[in-house]
């Protein structure tokens, strides 16, 4: 889950976290470090960098017999590993103040544990203890959002996978993880939130409406949503990205799957003209979409134009969509 780095500074970190925990889905990276005492804030290219583990030669391991969602064990070891050293942002709770840089590295040195009795290592560890339990005990219909990889892998215990955030919860209490002071700060934050709070929800909720194209009518909570006759997995890359974005408006306009419904897509993409981080658009026709990966600083990172076409666009609709049984 990435995030939007001018935004994030005109909101104070009490702010993020109140906004956070109130949500009803959370992502499993974050909410493993969470329920062990520490709030994570993940940059935008973070889903870029876990979509390059995703997209690594792995796909060996998912020979074994396992319950759809669930992933091996050493590769859940190995994906942890690979996460520990992408650009986080962490904060201390309670009070929210945000950690040093290079906090969760503390513990290291040249790569080998130094001071297992830090802070840092200590949640770590209590980090990876939850998510090898999630994928080995956790429901997974309580996985909200799975991560689709590109071919077609669904990832329910994936770091980026959204699940249930109540579930989330009452699982850190099977598995011995304390979390009565958070239900305590969760209960707190949704009675009272600051106004910052206020006004970052308002913004996502009116966010959601003007892009699933909702005719709200009162209040929010009053739109009585269609009965989903499939589910939407997550992606990471840019236009996969936007093409979870307008299968949830099929889905929840109470829509079959749109199967090879690729110019639709393009149809919607070229009228919403939505602002992609670290990507310029170059063109949209009713075959394919032309843009450009860019860096920070805007500079292009490839030699040719990138072109997602309609066939790419219909495997991908394909892959992120699950028939609701």
């Amino acid at each position: 889950m990435g995030y939007d780095r001018e935004k994030e500074l005109m909101h104070t970190p009490d702010d993020l976290y109140a906004e956070f925990i109130t949500r009803k889905r959370w992502p499993l990276c974050e909410a493993a470090w969470l329920v062990n005492g520490v709030f994570l804030r993940t940059t935008e290219s973070f889903g870029a960098f876990m979509e390059l583990w995703y997209g690594k030669t792995f796909q060996e391991k998912f020979s074994e017999e396992l319950e759809a969602g669930r992933l091996p064990k050493d590769y859940v070891d190995q994906m942890l590993t690979y996460g520990r050293t992408a650009e986080h942002t962490f904060y201390r709770i309670n009070p929210v103040a945000e950690l040093p840089n290079d906090w969760h590295e503390q513990p290291y040195e040249d790569g080998k544990l130094k001071d297992p009795e830090h802070e840092a290592y200590k949640a770590e560890q209590g980090m990876n203890h939850f998510m090898h339990q999630i994928n080995l005990k956790g429901e997974i219909r309580q996985c909200v959002l799975p991560y689709v990889t590109e071919g077609g892998t669904w990832m329910a215990a994936g770091m980026e996978s959204e699940w249930d955030s109540e579930y989330l919860l009452k699982f850190a209490d099977t598995i011995g993880i304390d979390v009565d002071w958070l239900r305590e700060d969760i209960k707190k934050r949704s009675n009272a939130p600051t106004p910052q709070a206020i006004s970052l929800i308002t913004e996502r909720t009116n966010m959601h409406i003007q892009v699933t194209g909702f005719a709200a009518k009162g209040e929010v909570g009053e739109i009585q949503k269609p009965k989903h006759k499939f589910r939407v997995g997550k992606a990471n890359a840019a236009i996969p990205i936007q093409i979870t974005r307008w299968l949830e408006i099929v889905r929840d306009n109470g829509e079959p799957w749109p199967k090879n419904q690729a110019d639709r897509f393009l149809e919607w993409f070229a009228e919403t003209k939505p602002i992609i981080p670290f990507v310029e658009i170059v063109e949209v026709t009713g075959s394919h979409i032309k843009y450009w990966n860019l860096d920070a600083s805007g500079k292009k990172l490839d030699n040719t134009v990138n072109i997602y076409n309609k066939n790419k666009i219909n495997g991908r609709i394909e892959v992120l969509c699950k028939t609701e049984h």
